[in-house]
């Protein structure tokens, strides 16, 4: 596992997605990873160090693990079936636990509650930018861009 920080939020080719950028400063490569613009504008406020109300429920869950006694430690991100996850560990009296969650979420605890936030080493490496999915690159053929400008 490889300790990542969140270093921002960038604007994606897909639309209704925004990219969070991940920084291993160890060998100082990024990872960018693809969510939804809500989540990334939510997770851009919190990285300015403006609240939102989207976090309610991380503040929620916060307040819940200090009353029991325990805490949130950290994130961990990984691919399964070409799928991102995501986990969370929790420490409390009775020793620590891992618990999946979703992607977006999980980062955004990290950033809220300044948890640790670690990348499975395939991760990291980034796909060949060669490998677009047929059906995009076929959409993208598809569009007629005649005429524009032309106003």
């Amino acid at each position: 596992m490889t300790l990542v920080e969140i270093a921002g939020v960038v604007a994606c080719e897909c639309p209704a997605h925004a990219r969070v950028v991940l920084f291993d400063p160890q060998r100082r490569r990024k990872l960018y990873v693809r969510v939804h613009t809500q989540a990334g504008q939510v997770l851009l406020a919190e990285l300015a160090g403006v609240p939102s109300q989207s976090a309610a429920l991380v503040d929620l869950l916060r307040d819940a693990l200090r009353a029991a006694g325990a805490s949130f430690e950290a994130v961990t991100l990984r691919f399964e079936n070409n799928d991102l996850c995501a986990s969370v560990r929790l420490c409390g009296p009775q020793g620590r636990r891992e618990i999946d969650t979703e992607p977006c979420e999980a980062l955004l605890a990290a950033c809220r509650m300044g948890a640790e936030l670690f990348v499975d080493e395939r991760t990291i490496e980034p796909p060949p930018r060669d490998q677009v999915p047929e059906a995009y690159r076929q959409a993208v053929e598809t569009i007629d861009f005649s005429g524009l400008g032309e106003d």
